[in-house]
């Protein structure tokens, strides 16, 4: 039985010293060429020299015992060197996205705020503007002498120790600092690599941005603990020109490398014969999809269409994970692609699951997320009586392990509610998730979230099912962002559809009004409510997290006019 590292640094000194050559990390500044090569013993040396640094600033905090740093740095070599300088240092990490305006800078500010960090860590001070109201020291690490990592001291530091706070995206409530402790981060990490059949051969590229869990975890601290090259790719590039990352992987022969189901939507939707000549991703093995919700015709088509580039659809590998369980929770078996079941649409929201055939007209095919790897166990649990439901039927995800993080950040009530479930005929404590799904065949197949829940004449309606319903209406919606969400108007919930589209620039109001029909209409047939309004609206209005997900519950206030939607965050959609 392998015995795995106590902390992250223990794992990460462990490869620098065995293999310092050894390539580690390749950064593709525009996303085309290379703007650093670097190996483990070299990482190690900076991350040691920022380190005593970090150690030197902490020293400072009101309580040292709580003290924790913020990094605003973009993806990079200075990024991998600073988080791991933080956890050579023994404190908390807390990254935020790098270089933001207006809305965002206000988010950033309120997450380092929110967290009581006592210094700021930049790649450079010269474009840090954003963050001098909070009048803490800002540090450039890149400008950090190297001389320093002579000094480095190895923290007092073991599993329960925080390594950094993960803040949530707030897709349905205000952003909270989920604590994730070295053991949990090493717990996750093992149950990736046994879920993807890994190994340390292996290339992997990330483009997603590195606040974010599954571009921190899954793109960066996971490949980089087992040893294998991890190419990245600045999210900005990757989303202006998603062929970047496909000539990437094919270049450096990645095996591992996926994101949301967005980008595998835009890479079928922006595919192009002539510009993919000569493209071989013949070696890219596990094509992950997570993050949001996993629609199997966005993977089918990026399967088709790539295919005669060498994607084999056998990669595709559907994933379910959250913040609050480090990243990872559940996975399919490595290289059998994408398992799906046809169930009845209209029966999910009352809480029934009905195996339909694909010509049933409620038909709605969900895709599997597979299952946990030992020693993480999932659950399906009625959220009002704490009791474990038979299998196949619906309610709501709960998780244990050892990866599971050990709560928010300075929330002990919210903390509480969410990592500190009980179960009927259980003993041990368990992590709410608050999204809903059912298990079947030992797979796991979510189906939406409790508080995504629009209720009309006693009916209960997910708002994906009407998402679903809306794309249904048009091929040109089969890829955009809508959103359906509730508007109290003080008699009953009103049911809102908001819809991103080019059409909203330039097209006559008869043309909206036919569109709009046919949106109503399929909603009409598929879910069986009427709509009491369907917006249609310019690319980019809809408020986002910065991951990219549509914030439904701030859709009333951005859409109805009280509040200016927040500007897209780098990496976001």
């Amino acid at each position: 039985m392998t015995v795995l590292p106590r902390t992250y640094v223990e794992m990460f000194r462990r490869r620098a010293i065995d293999t310092p050559d050894k390539i580690a990390l390749t950064v593709l500044a525009d996303g085309v060429r290379e703007s650093a090569t670097v190996g483990f013993g070299a990482i190690d040396r900076r991350a040691r020299a920022i380190a005593v640094r970090v150690a030197e600033l902490a020293e400072s905090a009101p309580d040292p015992s709580e003290a924790c740093v913020g990094i605003a740095i973009g993806a990079g070599l200075a990024f991998v060197e600073t988080v791991l300088g933080c956890f050579y240092a023994g404190v908390p990490a807390v990254p935020v996205p790098a270089g933001m305006r207006g809305r965002g800078a206000e988010r950033t500010l309120g997450v380092l705020t929110e967290a009581g960090v006592f210094a700021i860590l930049v790649e450079d001070d010269a474009e840090t503007p954003h963050l001098s109201p909070l009048g803490l020291p800002i540090v450039a690490t890149p400008a950090i002498p190297e001389a320093l990592a002579d000094d480095w001291v190895e923290p007092r530091i073991g599993p329960r120790s925080p390594a950094f706070l993960q803040y949530t995206s707030g897709s349905t409530s205000a952003p909270k600092g989920v604590v994730i402790t070295h053991g949990a981060l090493i717990a996750n990490m093992e149950m990736m690599r046994v879920a993807f059949g890994a190994d340390p051969s292996w290339s992997s590229l990330t483009w997603m941005p590195p606040h974010h869990d599954m571009g921190l975890v899954g793109g960066l601290l996971q490949p980089l603990a087992f040893g294998g090259r991890t190419v990245v790719i600045p999210p900005l590039f990757a989303l202006q020109r998603p062929l970047r990352v496909l000539q990437a992987i094919a270049k450096y022969e990645v095996v591992v490398c996926g994101g949301p189901n967005f980008f595998f939507e835009a890479c079928a939707d922006r595919y192009d014969a002539k510009a993919c000549e000569g493209l071989d991703l013949s070696s890219w093995r596990v094509a992950f999809c997570g993050a949001e919700p996993v629609r199997p015709e966005a993977l089918a088509r990026f399967a088709e269409r790539y295919a005669a580039h060498g994607f084999n659809a056998t990669a595709l590998h559907p994933c379910y994970g959250l913040a609050e369980a480090t990243l990872f929770v559940t996975a399919g078996e490595p290289r059998h692609g994408i398992e799906t079941l046809t169930v009845d649409g209209a029966a999910l929201p009352q809480g029934r699951l009905a195996v339909v055939g694909d010509d049933d007209p409620n038909a709605r095919r969900i895709v599997s997320c597979g299952w946990p790897r030992e020693p993480a166990g999932v659950s399906i649990v009625d959220p009002a009586t704490h009791c474990e439901v038979a299998e196949g039927a619906i309610g709501e995800i709960w998780l244990s392990g050892p990866h599971i993080a050990s709560g928010y950040w300075r929330r002990p009530i919210e903390t509480a509610g969410v990592f500190a479930a009980w179960r009927e005929g259980s003993d041990g404590a368990y992590c709410r998730t608050g999204d809903l799904g059912f298990v079947r065949d030992r797979r796991l197949y979510v189906v939406g979230r409790i508080k995504d829940v629009i209720v009309r004449n006693g009916v209960k309606y997910h708002a994906e099912d009407v998402e679903h319903a809306v794309r249904a209406a048009d091929p040109a919606l089969e890829s955009a962002s809508c959103a359906a969400f509730g508007v109290d108007d003080g008699r009953q919930e009103k049911l809102v559809v908001a819809i991103e589209s080019k059409r909203a620039k330039n097209a006559a109001p008869g043309e909206i009004e036919e569109f709009a029909a046919r949106v109503r209409a399929q909603v009409l047939a598929s879910v069986h409510i009427r709509l009491d309004d369907v917006l249609i609206v310019a690319p980019g209005v809809l408020p986002r997290t910065t991951s990219g997900k549509v914030q439904r519950r701030q859709c009333e206030a951005v859409l109805m006019g009280t509040q200016k939607p927040a500007p897209v965050a780098e990496g976001a959609a």
